[in-house]
């Protein structure tokens, strides 16, 4: 006898024996059993979750003979011959090879012919996304309005190259990937059923590799029994499949996560001289990170039961080990590492080393709320409290430009004398500076932009008396004041702010830093904010929890 390999003596004989697939098993039943069944069905999903197989269910049901419910008998001569593969009524048709417009045009001839012993010619047609435009578009007709003796079923596994003119005419149903649960446990039923003596670790480990597919799965089962006879350990399976056994991936990343490189070395030197494929070690790290992420969040209940036990009680063991944040960065590291592997010439072997290596260095993240936290703390031992922002004063001067500061030390420097006293301490309305200052904002507020510019750049001396002496602190500006006109105008400017007659001139000389200007002003508020700035409590207490200086003080509104 013909031997018959396990994805097809496995293959499911009835609707509820199909694995994972109930939502379109149900559906396919009522619509049975209501005689409600579509004219044309589109089925897609990955390889190997049932597509093709539901196809021939549906078929066996349609033209079964003895249907108990909406599952086939499998012993009438109909479910027979379907079975063999040999009914006349029921067309497997593989889009890859026939996918020409006189494939499909022989398929329309064909179909006006009544079925020869069933009730429904039943056409399947496997990976449909491969038929040619023309060939799509000549199947339009009959897909929207088919004889009433003809079911169509299309099959696929990339829907989105099946034209919308096709979709709009079917009955579409979406087969999901398996979970590594479901597998599993069908695995286990096959072994049991033929006799292995197959461990469940190895049945998992299969389950993982198979990707959602059973039929991948039932491949690699058989596999390994073709191999080692169906009795073998997890080590002797991990190396005909290629991987690295569960508990290497484990120890690689409790070495990421408790920062020991030495160990990481060992492993990749293990996993060179091994035949596990560097690929999928880094999935299965990734993998574990997930778990041990998932478990930091939600416990124990978060992991649920499609992890292994020994993936689950390292999830649970290294959930601690390292912030949530850290696991983030380490699994985003490692993620990068992935694709570095795919898209490098370099031997993957040693970007995985280097990237891994990378991952066991990053020092330890703090979020942003614990830091404030620490602070607050901070804050609260040394019995202050945060001051409260500084309203800035609605008077403000212009910046020379060139001239900005910014300073790392709160410092008023580049003033000399009474000007630096006068920086430093916040001036008075009856002040030189404040009266200054007053009178700037007084000459920007009647529009005379040029003049506030050019008093902007000089020093004046005395401007609490009666006569007001101006240097220029650029040479360049002197030329503003060329004519007694200017000077007319300063002067009646000046009488109209201070409420008393003033005199203006101008001195021979250039500014020399001893007098009072705008940029000594501005310097002095800077000096203020820096001083208040320093001496608050939250900064005080950010220096002794973080360490470090100050590098920068700068006003929020700036």
């Amino acid at each position: 006898m013909t031997y018959e390999v396990v994805a097809r003596r496995w293959r499911p004989l009835t609707f509820d024996a199909v694995v994972g697939q109930q939502h379109v098993t149900r559906t396919l039943i009522n619509a049975i059993e209501r005689d409600r069944v579509a004219h044309a069905f589109l089925f897609t999903g990955i390889r190997g979750v049932g597509k093709t197989t539901v196809a021939r269910l549906l078929a066996r049901a349609l033209n079964c003979e003895q249907r108990r419910g909406a599952e086939p008998c499998n012993e009438c001569p109909s479910c027979r011959q379907i079975l063999a593969g040999s009914s006349v009524d029921v067309i497997e048709i593989d889009a890859a090879s026939n996918r020409g417009i006189d494939e499909v045009r022989s398929l329309i001839e064909t179909a006006q012919y009544r079925p020869a012993g069933g009730r429904f010619r039943v056409y399947i047609i496997d990976e449909v996304h491969q038929l040619t435009r023309e060939a799509f578009n000549a199947l339009l007709k009959i897909l929207e309005e088919p004889p009433g003796h003809v079911k169509f079923v299309l099959a696929t596994t990339e829907v989105q190259k099946v034209p919308p003119t096709v979709l709009s005419r079917c009955q579409r149903h979406d087969f999901r990937t398996l979970t590594a649960t479901e597998i599993r446990e069908q695995l286990e039923r096959i072994v049991e059923g033929d006799g292995l003596g197959i461990s469940r670790e190895v049945v998992s480990m299969i389950a993982r590799e198979a990707g959602g597919s059973m039929r991948d799965a039932e491949s690699l089962l058989e596999q390994i029994v073709v191999a080692t006879g169906g009795d073998l350990d997890a080590e002797t399976a991990a190396e005909l499949l290629g991987i690295a056994r569960e508990q290497m991936i484990v120890e690689c990343v409790e070495a990421v996560l408790c920062r020991r490189p030495e160990v990481i070395v060992d492993l990749i030197d293990k996993l060179r001289t091994g035949s596990a494929d560097p690929h999928r070690f880094v999935a299965g790290v990734l993998d574990v990170l997930r778990h041990v992420a998932v478990a930091a969040a939600a416990g124990a209940d978060g992991l649920g039961d499609a992890s292994s036990e020994t993936v689950r009680e390292a999830a649970l063991r290294l959930k601690d080990e390292r912030s949530p944040l850290d696991v983030q960065r380490i699994f985003d590291s490692l993620l990068s590492t992935a694709g570095a592997m795919r898209g490098s010439a370099a031997d993957p072997d040693l970007v995985l080393e280097m990237g891994l290596l990378k991952a066991a260095a990053f020092e330890d993240v703090v979020s942003a709320a614990e830091i404030l936290a620490r602070l607050d703390g901070a804050s609260a031992g040394s019995g202050g409290a945060a001051s409260p922002p500084r309203e800035r004063s609605s008077k403000k001067v212009q910046r020379p430009r060139g001239r900005d500061v910014h300073s790392t030390q709160g410092s008023a420097g580049g003033l000399g004398g009474d000007a630096a006293d006068a920086a430093v301490a916040e001036p008075s309305e009856s002040s030189g500076a404040g009266q200054w200052e007053r009178f700037l904002d007084f000459v920007r507020s009647r529009g005379e932009l040029d003049l506030y510019v050019t008093l902007a750049n000089c020093e004046v001396r005395d401007p609490e008396g009666d006569q007001w002496v101006l240097r220029p602190i650029v040479a360049g500006f002197r030329s503003k004041f060329g004519d007694s006109a200017a000077l007319k105008r300063l002067a009646e400017l000046a009488s109209e702010c201070t409420g008393r007659r003033i005199e203006v001139r101008l001195d021979d000389g250039n500014g020399d830093g001893t007098g009072i200007s705008a940029h000594a002003i501005e310097r002095g508020h800077k000096a203020r904010v820096e001083r208040a700035a320093l001496s608050d409590p939250v900064v005080q207490a950010a220096l002794t929890v973080l360490g470090g200086k100050v590098g920068k003080i700068a006003r929020l509104d700036d």
